[in-house]
């Protein structure tokens, strides 16, 4: 299993170039970060505590981060894939666009759970005493 994980380690460095992969793990940060607000603004909500100073972070930053990983999305498999004159090449968008497809994927199911979560957090919260 682990051998697996290596080959395609190898085959993504030799065959990608390191612009490419620097964007893809870039994305894959700001998905951690914006994970991250959600979690905070999810926590804030659970205590009743204001929470938008999170909120509005998290959209802002899932919205780029999906937005910028679409693109070189449509890039990879639009642009750069029938210009690729070499097998290499192809591969390397192939591989890319892959990766940026499945972080899209990934951010989308975040999303529907922190949608879940929010409307849980809201009953919750319309179901409790109103504080005097």
């Amino acid at each position: 299993m682990h051998d697996h994980r290596l080959i395609f380690t190898l085959v993504v460095i030799w065959l990608v170039p390191f612009l490419q992969i620097w964007v893809v793990f870039g994305a894959a940060n700001q998905l951690m970060a914006s994970l991250a607000l959600l979690l905070v603004t999810l926590w804030l909500m659970s205590k009743g505590k204001a929470y938008l100073w999170t909120f509005i972070p998290f959209i802002f930053m899932f919205i780029t981060t999906i937005a910028a990983l679409l693109y070189k999305t449509y890039e990879a498999f639009f642009m750069n894939l029938p210009a690729a004159k070499t097998s290499e090449a192809v591969l390397a968008n192939v591989i890319i666009g892959t990766l940026n497809l499945i972080l899209v994927i990934a951010a989308l199911f975040l999303a529907w759970d922190a949608l879940k979560a929010f409307q849980r957090y809201r009953a919750e919260a319309a179901k409790a005493p109103a504080k005097a």
